[in-house]
């Protein structure tokens, strides 16, 4: 039974498939199973992945019915037998040590998950604008530290293949990929972050993601879903498995969170009275569910969660902001920039409740 699995969904990446590969058999950790999970490809990305000789590599086929990367992932998560579980995409690839540093990190300081933090390399062809907004490093703690999982739930970025999981918690609270869905990663860190308690960072770049035209996540930088529901699939999927296992209350800011950010992510890519819908199924969900007087509140450009019966309150805020607005003169220009940010707020949420 190896250390790591490494899962390593694929479909049609003949270009980069064998720089993935490679990286994976030649780490200096060696105690390691690589499970690649083809989903339907109709290049030479197969017969690429059959041309090595390592017992240590595992290739199954998905049937390409659509269930998609998730579907891809569950299944390697079955098939894995490791007592650490590893991602990587199949375009991307490992520095030689990764496996190693993140090995010797979750042995020596027995959390839950160890993240490390990633190169950016990219294709030529890609935008600036892409290339800046999807390249922006996740901001790491300042200092080396464990740290109580329920803070960093919402801090931590959720991607996959940044992180080593323990696939004891995962098996024990049956944590897998919704299906057919390009933000499925969100809901498995919601999921394994609220069952885990400790996390840890590492300063180290140990992972490269390639950068390139065409990917899913090129797609959805372009508002481009295959699924506008995505988003909403995911709140459901999160509070499901909060009710299930019985830590809803525990986690109740983690899910009115989940749900705002989620749908303010819907914004530009869902239909108004779609959102709105959504939004409705959800407040039934806070309010019958959680006991909150917390609400979502659909505007032009994003999603506001507000307390319920508030409008002498917000209406005194606005108010309060406003008197300070006049005195620009006794405050620091960054301090008069705040209270115009947040008066624009107030009304934005007034002119809709």
């Amino acid at each position: 039974m190896p250390e790591i699995s490494i899962i390593v969904p694929n479909f049609n990446t003949e270009k980069y498939i064998a720089r993935c590969v490679d990286s994976l058999i030649h780490q200096t950790f060696q105690d390691i199973e690589i499970i690649v999970i083809d989903d339907g490809s109709t290049d030479n990305s197969i017969n690429i992945l059959k041309g090595y000789q390592d017992n240590r590599l595992h290739i199954l086929f998905h049937k390409g019915d659509g269930f998609g990367p998730g579907g891809a992932r569950n299944l390697g998560l079955e098939k894995a037998t490791g007592k650490y579980v590893m991602f990587c995409d199949s375009d991307d690839w490992y520095e030689p040590n990764m496996c190693q540093k993140m090995y010797d990190t979750i042995e020596k300081y027995q959390v839950d998950v160890v993240c490390c933090q990633n190169f950016y390399d990219i294709e030529d062809g890609l935008s600036k604008a892409e290339r800046n907004k999807r390249s922006k490093n996740q901001s790491f703690p300042l200092n080396l530290n464990i740290y109580p999982a329920k803070n960093h739930i919402l801090k931590a970025n959720v991607v996959l293949w940044n992180k080593i999981w323990r696939r004891s918690l995962i098996e024990r609270y049956n944590i897998r990929f919704i299906l057919q869905n390009e933000h499925d990663d969100d809901a498995f860190w919601y999921m394994y972050a609220s069952i885990g308690s400790t996390i840890y960072y590492l300063k180290e770049k140990l992972y490269h993601y390639f950068l390139r035209k065409n990917s899913i996540m090129s797609l959805a930088f372009h508002k481009k879903p295959k699924n506008p529901s995505d988003r909403f699939q995911i709140c459901m999927a999160i509070f499901n498995f909060l009710s299930i296992h019985n830590i809803l209350n525990k986690h109740k800011n983690l899910i009115l969170k989940v749900f705002k950010n989620e749908m303010c992510e819907s914004v530009e890519v869902v239909p108004m009275e779609k959102l709105k819908e959504y939004c409705e199924i959800l407040n039934n969900l806070i309010k019958n569910n959680l006991k909150s007087n917390a609400y979502l509140v659909v505007g032009d450009r994003s999603v506001f969660l507000i307390k319920r019966y508030s409008k002498i309150k917000l209406w005194a805020l606005f108010f309060l902001f406003h008197f300070k607005k006049r005195i620009y003169w006794f405050v620091k220009e960054e301090k008069y920039k705040k209270y115009i940010k947040k008066i624009n707020q107030v009304q934005s949420v007034l002119k809709i409740i």
